[in-house]
């Protein structure tokens, strides 16, 4: 642990009941002398702990802790009070009561940051306990950015850190960020592996650790990648050296090694690593998954190597060994059963046996689906191997989703009417097997089949693998393949605007250019023209100009809307125009429209994804629709449908848990709400297509969930960082709004209230943002903004923010009225508190009238409202009080005599 040990020093002999001694002490002493004291004492218990008597020190530990917080007021802030708080994270660390240790530390990290101790050896103590703590409950989203700090707090001049410290927090780093799926997650595993043994701490064994780190991160779609096996090369030469190298924890360096020499038919390398990490789980973890897999590596080289029936006999005596386990058939097994009877399908393939092939792929795929949905890239892979002609409808369980219960094929052309009709229905195998078989087969044109392709992955939300399709159409294009596309055809530049516009918000001004020259065409389809409308009104509003955006939206409304059906791209319009009406506040027409087209939708085959996205699209924008029981049960049920019909990174179904998570917590559930929300992060982080801002506001929203779970200060930690990396020029305003307005609450509830103000201030100032926020995100920072003033007795400032803050909304019902409720209720208090009774009590009363009204609407129709019972009462409470000031400022004045 370095020079951290050297805070306490170990010189007296244990005391480990702590009397009530101590609280004499503290009122006979000075802070100074009481810190002193509170240092025999920890020095004291540590001594005891290390010498063995682990328990009764935690223990003494943590009463220490606890009767030295009594004093709080009498220590102030000097920096002794924090002493225990130290020694009890230290020492649950040791014990790997990791919770516990940062519990204490977290609050430690925040109370000590001011200018003098920043950088001082207690806090550099307590932050990196509080990054180990939380890196090893696997909290790899929140560790990331106190490991940062701590990095960071290690580069700076004149800070008290241990350079092994810091060696330690790099390697850490390095690991949260690549679980946690950080931008730069790769530029941080570079630039701690460079030089890394030269470190102070830099030993081997942590070397060899991120280099697998590494192998892993880089391995997936790039095993032709010549960086990576020059690395794997270099990585085994030092092995050979380093007296690390053969130690047990580092097999699994065989393994990865090993496999990347075999994909690059590096066999002399690869056989001899394959064979070593098998010998040693044969000898060290018999039946378990990773020796399966060892044996797994070992079949698959023989493929690689032409030796098939070698590869055929390894694989089946593996699964043999499996299927005699108690356990094995078991979901811990079945990924590498799946990989095992790949190997035997492909070796069968190889040797023209091909009923044993199907045979293998068919069990391979139901391997798969044990544990993945259909969607799942692994089980689309498999799919579209499948040869049709020697399935069995009747035998195979997974013959539905394949399409192979019912006749005929999917037909391929230039408008992709099946192909989207299949999307809709969560067919992604059936296609992917269509396109990949009639292309190997070459009875698809390659603009045809790319074309298709790129409207799949438009609906996917796969930016990259639909420019790379785009990108093949114009091509073949251009080299005069028209085969079943016109000359100039419209279709390309219609799959690119839905690319960029419909599943997933990557850059939206990638879609001016194609949606200029859609426009500027007179043969696109009716139904076409009225999704190019709704995907320029898309684009104007994802590119913040809201005034265009309404425009074109409610100068077609009417006759749009009543353009949507169940076809294909009639769905497609439905969808995004629902989309639109939430986003601007066209509730009315959303609700009805849901209600009706859900009807239609239900009675249509093959509709599935459709009905559920059309109805989880109102679930997370309208505001009133989780107020029911219904809505949240509904809610419930499509998360779990949208899990199987689409990819886990699909912008829709992140934007499904964030909205689930969020109902959670409006009902208090904030700890499946807080992990609900950092898996929502990591998923919308894992693809490399998403924004920065939106994953910045993702961070702020489990934030916020940490605080309300008890950490305040980690919570802090994790907006300070979201914070530091906004940036107005590529953030949208939405998310750049909420990351500010958290980072000013943080300075203002740490009582830094210049700090708030110049937040706050700083964002008002961004007037190009200001002005492309909506209502409801410009009223939050002006409402903070009149906050901040009030805690700063600048009363008059603070009264006109308050008044900026409710002109912004344009009526009180606006979204519900909650934004309004809200706003009130906040100038409410600030009248209260300035003795203006009357003033007070009206905002409080309209804030009430709105916020009740909104729950009695529907539960005067019968629906079984969920309230929020608590804040139900607050507010009736803050009422009747601002009622009773009022009527005795009343009563007060006396009726002049005539």
């Amino acid at each position: 642990m370095g020079a951290r040990f050297c805070i306490l020093a170990l010189v007296l002999a244990p005391v480990l009941v702590l009397g009530s001694a101590s609280g004499a002490l503290a009122q006979n002493h000075t802070p100074d002398s009481y810190a002193e004291w509170i240092l025999k004492q920890s020095n004291d218990i540590q001594d005891a702990y290390f010498r063995g008597s682990k328990d009764q020190a935690m223990a003494a530990a943590d009463a220490l802790n606890a009767e030295v917080d009594k004093y709080a007021d009498f220590m102030g802030d000097h920096k002794g009070f924090w002493l225990p708080d130290l020694l009890v994270a230290r020492l649950a660390t040791d014990r790997g009561d990791y919770k516990h240790a940062a519990d204490v530390a977290a609050p430690m990290v925040t109370a000590l940051d001011t200018p003098a101790e920043h950088g001082g050896a207690m806090r550099v103590e307590a932050l990196l306990l509080l990054g180990q703590a939380l890196y090893f409950t696997d909290d790899y989203t929140a560790a990331e950015p106190v490991l940062r700090s701590f990095v960071t707090l290690g580069q700076e001049p004149g800070t008290q850190v241990d350079p092994e410290d810091v060696t330690e927090a790099a390697y850490l780093l390095a690991q949260a960020a690549t679980r946690a799926f950080a931008p730069d997650a790769a530029q941080i595993r570079r630039d701690v592996l460079d030089g890394f043994t030269e470190r102070p701490g830099g030993h081997d064994g942590l070397y060899l650790r991120l280099w697998l780190l590494d192998f892993q991160a880089r391995r997936t779609g790039a095993t032709d990648d010549a960086q990576l096996l020059a690395d794997a090369r270099h990585v085994a030469a030092f092995m050979e050296t380093s007296d690390e190298g053969d130690m047990a924890e580092y097999q699994l360096l065989y393994g990865m090694l090993g496999r990347i020499f075999a994909d690059n038919a590096d066999f002399d390398r690869a056989v001899p690593l394959l064979q070593a990490r098998m010998d040693y789980m044969r000898a060290q973890a018999p039946g378990t998954p990773e020796y399966f897999w060892a044996a797994q590596n070992l079949a698959g080289i023989r493929n690689l190597q032409g030796d098939f029936p070698a590869a055929i006999s390894t694989a089946q005596a593996a699964l043999g060994e499996m299927d005699a386990l108690p356990n094995g058939q078991g979901d811990d097994f079945a990924p590498v059963r799946s990989t095992l009877e790949q190997v035997i399908w492909v070796a069968a393939d190889q040797m023209g046996e091909a009923l044993i092939a199907q045979e293998a792929l068919e069990r391979a795929y139901v391997a798969v689906r044990q544990t993945r949905s259909a969607n799942n890239p692994a089980a689309q892979e498999l799919a579209t191997k499948m040869d049709k002609a020697l399935v069995d409808p009747a035998r195979f369980v997974y013959a539905a989703e394949l399409g192979l219960d019912r006749p005929g094929e999917i037909f391929v052309t230039a408008d992709g009417d099946d192909v989207v009709s299949a999307v809709l229905a969560g067919r992604y195998a059936l296609i992917s097997q269509v396109l990949d078989r009639a292309e190997a087969k070459g009875e698809l044109p390659t603009a045809m089949a790319a074309l298709n392709r790129a409207y799949i992955a438009a609906l996917l939300g796969d930016v990259g693998e639909g420019q790379a399709q785009l990108a093949r159409v114009r091509a073949a294009l251009a080299d005069g393949q028209h085969e079943g596309v016109e000359a100039d055809p419209w279709q390309p530049d219609f799959a690119e605007a839905l690319l960029m516009l419909f599943a997933r918000i990557y850059d939206p001004d990638l879609a001016l250019a194609p949606l200029a020259r859609l426009e500027a065409r007179d043969d696109l389809p009716e139904i076409i023209q009225a999704n190019v409308r709704m995907l320029r009104a898309t684009q104007s509003f994802y590119g913040h100009d809201m005034s265009a955006a309404r425009k074109v939206y409610l100068d077609n409304a009417d006759a749009d809307f009543a353009r949507v059906t169940t076809e294909p791209w009639g769905v497609i319009l439905g969808l995004g125009l629902l989309n639109l009406a939430l986003e601007l506040d066209d509730l009315d027409r959303a609700r009805a429209f849901v209600d009706s087209y859900s009807k239609q939708l239900e009675a249509t085959p093959d509709r599935a994804l459709a009905l559920v996205s059309t109805q989880m699209f109102a679930l997370n924008a309208d505001p009133d629709a989780m107020l029911t029981e219904r809505g949240f049960q509904t809610m419930a049920f499509h998360l779990r449908s949208l899990a199987s019909m689409l990819p886990e990174e699909h912008q829709w179904s992140v934007a499904a848990r964030f909205a689930y998570a969020s109902a959670l917590a409006r009902r208090g559930d904030r700890i499946e709400a807080a992990e609900l929300t950092r898996a929502a992060l990591e998923s919308y982080r894992r693809s490399p297509w998403h924004q920065e801002g939106t994953a910045a506001f993702l961070s702020v929203s489990y934030g916020w969930l940490v605080w309300g779970n008890g950490n305040p200060e980690l919570a802090q930690s994790i907006i300070a960082q979201a914070y530091a990396s906004r940036d107005p020029a590529t953030w949208g305003p939405l998310y750049w709004a909420e990351v500010c307005f958290a980072q000013a609450f943080v300075r203002s509830y740490q009582g830094r209230l210049d700090e708030a103000r110049s937040v706050i201030e700083e964002a008002l100032g961004e007037t190009a943002m200001m002005a492309r926020l909506t209502p409801a995100n410009a009223t939050r920072l002006h409402t903070q903004h009149a906050d901040i003033l009030a805690q700063m007795g600048l009363s008059d400032l603070a009264a006109d923010a308050y008044d900026r803050a409710v002109a912004v909304l344009p009526y009180p019902e606006y979204q519900g009225g909650q934004t309004m409720a809200e706003t009130l209720r906040k100038r409410a208090v600030f009248f209260h508190d300035q003795a203006q009774p009357q003033a007070a009590y009206l905002d409080m009363a309209e804030s009430n009238a709105l916020w009740f009204d909104r729950y009695d609407r529907y539960a005067s129709s019968g629906a079984d409202v969920a309230r929020q019972p608590a804040e139900d009462r607050l507010r009736a409470v803050d009422e009747a009080v601002f009622g009773w000031v009022l009527s005795q400022s009343l009563a007060e004045v006396q009726p002049q005599q005539e």
